[in-house]
């Protein structure tokens, strides 16, 4: 079978396969698979780029962690990156998100906040990169700054009376 690439004109024959035919097709209508194929293209590129993998974050970064005799990495997974790149010598991690339909969440970013808290008290830098489409170099946020923000907005709201006392609305 010939595979497609995603540079050609068109809809291609994968596509047309894939696509539903019907409305009571169990498989995704047509806008959320062209936006689970821009994402996966997306990320492909970002591997491309960087050298980033895609599999196994909280594996390597528990590895990480027990070599290196810090804290203990969570068993759950409080956040899966699209990509992601551990460099040992620079003492960095890179996290790769793929923006084709939506931001990550204040959740997400609230866990990778976490993540880079526990990371600078190990003086490692973590580093997010969000990537979109129609973008050439992605966005740098700083997760520091993003994450103490977000505390000090949590510090400063008001107290439900309903809630309790010390209890944040």
């Amino acid at each position: 079978m010939r595979e497609h690439s995603p540079n050609e004109a068109g809809t291609s024959a994968i596509d047309a396969a894939v696509l539903p035919r019907s409305r009571n097709s169990d498989r995704p209508a047509n806008g959320e698979f062209r936006s689970q194929h821009r994402h996966k293209q997306l990320i492909g590129s970002i591997v491309g780029a960087t050298g980033a993998e895609t599999k196994c974050f909280w594996r390597s970064i528990r590895e990480l962690t027990t070599e290196e005799g810090w804290w203990d990495a969570p068993r759950e997974q409080p956040f899966r990156p699209d990509a992601f790149k551990i460099d040992r010598h620079a003492r960095t991690v890179e996290i790769h998100e793929a923006v084709v339909t939506h931001p990550p969440s204040r959740k997400t970013l609230l866990s990778m906040g976490a993540f880079w808290f526990a990371m600078d008290c190990e003086e490692w830098d973590v580093l997010l990169f969000l990537h979109r489409p129609d973008q050439t170099r992605p966005a740098e946020i700083n997760l520091g700054n993003w994450y103490y923000e977000a505390l000090r907005e949590h510090a400063a709201a008001p107290v439900s009376a309903e809630a309790g006392e010390g209890a944040v609305s």
